[in-house]
């Protein structure tokens, strides 16, 4: 019996130095058994390698770019109606014209903060230059900095202090969304600038330093980071090659699942426990936003899991334009799936809330949504988690770490 005949007729080649080889029968079918065998335990050597470079183009150019442009347009209307509100604080007496500025001001900080919730998640590059990720939103607070840094200030209200030098000295925690909630959402938010225009003014300032700060990310991704992604490489300051790349911004779909988790969740739901809840931990409890802001997260997380258009942006026209690649696509049609169904299942309880997250952890059902939402966080983590092991991608460094 020749007990090469079955391995030769297959469909996996054998080598021809083994098929010519002068070792006796017995351990040249052993030789071959192990060649199978290893080939089985490895079936990345079959299968191609996944297209990354066009998933980074993907991800860049139709996920991150535009979400960065919208920041910038947002934060430059909030800069506009902050400044416009205190024009007419100082020239109106008339109380429904200074509101409704105010209004539109406090319209304009919301969509601001929608715009930053929506790319929250991406935690490298430009933003952590000059501290601009917290200077953005400076949160958790858990030492009440802002309010310290805030009164300070305020005390003082020495116009000095919002000149360019002397206000790029103050404190990251007073640069940015939060410090804007707090002195247009207070109660009294309004008694307080006709009575203190310098609160007005402030408040001014901090919307122009945000506005600054949306306009350089937007310009500092396109001129350093869309490179960096388009050319891989020994002379890449960011990546070695397209892999490194996608890693990059597969972290910044899996890990900001904790972020979630147990900043935006736990932390003020108190682990479940109404005697421990702290509305106060809320990410935006002043605006009852919270909530909204982790609907607008886990939407940006499935945007970079599935991406909503199915061609790359950059290319201008019809015959030009390129499919994409997303983790959707290159990961096993099952894993795949049961990933996307995750995501769907926290948009239908988020969605399904009637209260926000402020009243839904002082009462027994709502902790218990919170409770089921936060476990369904969590296996969508452990699902991605699985899904980069499929991918051989190693996450490596956790970014939290060290927070």
């Amino acid at each position: 019996m020749n007990p090469l005949k079955n391995f030769q007729a297959s469909s996996i080649p054998i080598p021809s130095h083994l098929l010519k080889s002068k070792l006796p029968r017995q351990g040249l079918f052993y030789a071959i058994v192990l060649l199978v065998f290893a080939l089985v335990l490895q079936p990345k050597a079959w299968a191609d390698e996944p297209d990354w470079k066009t998933l980074n183009q993907t991800l860049v150019h139709n996920e991150i770019l535009p979400r960065y442009q919208t920041l910038a347009a947002q934060s430059a209307t909030l800069k506009s109606a902050s400044e416009k509100l205190c024009v007419d604080l100082a020239k109106s007496k008339a109380d429904n014209t200074v509101s409704a500025q105010l209004a539109n001001t406090r319209k304009a900080f919301h969509d601001t903060m929608d715009a930053w919730q929506a790319i929250q998640h991406i935690r490298f590059g430009p933003i952590q230059f000059s501290m601009r990720n917290y200077s953005m939103q400076f949160w958790p607070d858990v030492r009440n900095h802002i309010s310290k840094q805030l009164a300070m200030m305020l005390n003082s209200a020495d116009p000095k202090q919002l000149t360019e030098d002397e206000f790029h000295k103050a404190s990251v925690s007073i640069k940015g969304l939060p410090a804007i909630e707090r002195l247009i959402f207070d109660g009294d938010a309004l008694k307080r600038m006709q009575e203190h225009p310098f609160q007005c003014a402030l408040n001014a300032k901090i919307a122009s330093y945000v506005a600054q700060m949306g306009a350089e990310l937007t310009q500092e991704w396109q001129t350093e980071m869309v490179p960096a992604f388009a050319s891989t490489g020994d002379d890449n300051d960011y990546f070695e090659d397209d892999k490194a790349a996608a890693t990059q911004l597969l972290k910044s779909l899996v890990e900001p699942i904790e972020v979630i988790r147990d900043f935006k969740l736990k932390m003020p739901s108190g682990g479940g426990r109404i005697d421990k809840a702290k509305v106060k931990r809320a990410e935006s409890w002043r605006t009852q936003r919270s909530l909204r802001n982790i609907k607008i997260n886990v939407e940006a997380l499935y945007a970079m899991f599935k991406p909503a258009t199915n061609t790359i942006s950059t290319t201008p026209t019809t015959e030009d334009k390129k499919q994409t690649v997303s983790l959707a696509s290159i990961l096993p049609e099952e894993q795949a799936t049961n990933i996307s169904q995750r995501f769907h299942k926290i948009f239908d309880q988020v969605n399904g809330q009637a209260e926000p997250l402020e009243v839904m952890i002082t009462n027994e059902a709502g902790q218990q949504a919170l409770a089921t939402l936060s476990n369904d966080l969590k296996l969508l983590h452990q699902d991605l988690v699985l899904a980069m092991q499929t991918l051989d991608i190693q996450l490596g460094f956790n970014s939290r770490d060290g927070d």
